[in-house]
């Protein structure tokens, strides 16, 4: 039965063939260059890897031999370079790229592993303007936290935004700015009863809510910044302890090699 996987020597002929093929490893087609002469191509390479000990495949099939190399070695590339700037210490990377991944990321851009490394941060601002006050509604209820069934109060709602609520000798009545006769709601044992009474003006109405000065928006606005300052900061700290600690841990792990190297030099002396 014959071999369905490539040797790593065919794989290692790939790549070198690519390699010396810019447009074929690029594969963008022009004028100079068509879909035509591709596949030309890579039948000549198809022909030249199935000549070598191992398997043989058609010409789309190392196509795609190639493609799924490329990919893996992508991503495996970023996977490590991720790991390598990570933070938080633990055990090396177990992933390991073959000979001919290594030889296939030279003729990948940058970005594609790494991805834009001269993007600018988008610009980030702060408003501080008022919410606009949200409408609140009052449903009737009576005494007993029953709901009243009366048809007349099941669409009756009261606007917090247009009137202002008076207590006065401990009857409870509502004030509207824009008619001349307001509802008055008088409790009177398990009943609420609903009266119309003449406008009030101006007895302990409510204060519009005060928006924020400039200065304040300011003071707001410098609390924020020096808030992103002290915890970028903490990161930066966290960071540089951790690389001096990776530092310490390799030192050592190089003094025990060291320690190995200089042991068997003397075994083998002695053996001698």
């Amino acid at each position: 039965m014959a071999k369905s996987r490539p040797t790593k020597h065919q794989m290692k002929t790939l790549v070198e063939l690519i390699s010396n093929d810019p447009k074929l490893s690029a594969g963008k087609f022009s004028a100079n260059f068509t879909k035509k002469i591709a596949k030309a191509r890579w039948e000549d390479i198809g022909i030249e890897l199935n000549s070598l000990p191992g398997c043989e495949k058609s010409w789309d099939k190392w196509k795609k031999a190639w493609q799924d190399t490329r990919a893996t070695a992508k991503n495996k590339a970023s996977a490590i370079k991720r790991h390598i700037n990570g933070t938080g210490g633990g055990p090396a990377t177990n992933l390991v790229m073959s000979e001919a991944q290594m030889d296939s990321i030279p003729l990948m851009s940058q970005v594609a592993i790494s991805g834009h490394l001269n993007s600018v941060e988008s610009a980030v601002s702060f408003n501080y303007e008022t919410l606009s006050e949200q409408t609140t509604c009052m449903n009737i209820y009576n005494k007993d936290a029953e709901t009243i069934e009366d048809p007349q109060f099941e669409d009756l709602q009261l606007d917090i935004n247009h009137f202002d609520v008076v207590i006065e000798n401990n009857q409870n009545y509502v004030s509207n700015d824009v008619d001349d006769l307001s509802p008055k709601l008088v409790e009177t044992g398990q009943e609420l009863q609903l009266k119309s009474v003449p406008k009030s003006k101006g007895i302990n109405s409510e204060q519009p809510m005060k928006k924020q000065s400039a200065s304040e928006r300011l003071s707001d606005g410098n609390k924020v910044a020096q808030n992103m300052v002290d915890l970028t900061s903490k990161k930066l700290d966290i960071k540089s302890n951790y690389y001096n600690q990776k530092l310490i841990l390799l030192q050592q792990k190089n003094n025990i090699l060291s320690n190995i190297h200089t042991l068997l030099e003397k075994y083998i002396q002695n053996k001698m």
